[in-house]
């Protein structure tokens, strides 16, 4: 399973299954669970999208959580609850081109790394706030 997670498109489990297969399979996957969106879904057609790494208590209010899980999270909302599929795509090309070129929170930040441009939450919130209205036009 953990040797190859991209075998699997969508992976359904229980709550404290999913919690403990998160952290491991982000990380193989994406080197991070800060940018991974989630949604919980229920036959009733009620659903919550909140990222996958929860609130960071830790680092709360010292501008260093990376915002993209969220920010991801609201565009799987428009594509599946909402069915804004242009829209949340929208969303996912401004983040993929943000992080083309070289932001980075301090998660994913490497400073042997030319191109990483380190910046804080709000910054980062703000630059892909700017790509999603250039995409917009």
């Amino acid at each position: 399973f953990f040797n190859n997670p991209t075998q699997f498109d969508v992976i359904v489990t229980l709550g404290t299954v999913g919690d403990t297969i998160a952290d491991p399979l982000a990380t193989l996957l994406y080197g991070t669970r800060a940018i991974t969106p989630s949604a919980n879904i229920s036959p009733d057609g009620f659903a919550t999208f909140q990222t996958v790494h929860g609130t960071a208590h830790a680092i709360a209010g010292q501008n260093k959580v990376n915002p993209i899980g969220m920010i991801r999270s609201a565009a799987l909302m428009l594509n599946l609850f909402f069915k804004m599929k242009k829209e949340a795509e929208i969303i996912e090309q401004a983040v993929r081109k943000t992080l083309a070129q070289g932001y980075r929170t301090i998660d994913l930040y490497r400073p042997d790394r030319p191109n990483h441009k380190l910046v804080g939450t709000k910054e980062l919130t703000g630059l892909i706030i700017e790509e999603i209205r250039k995409l917009a036009k």
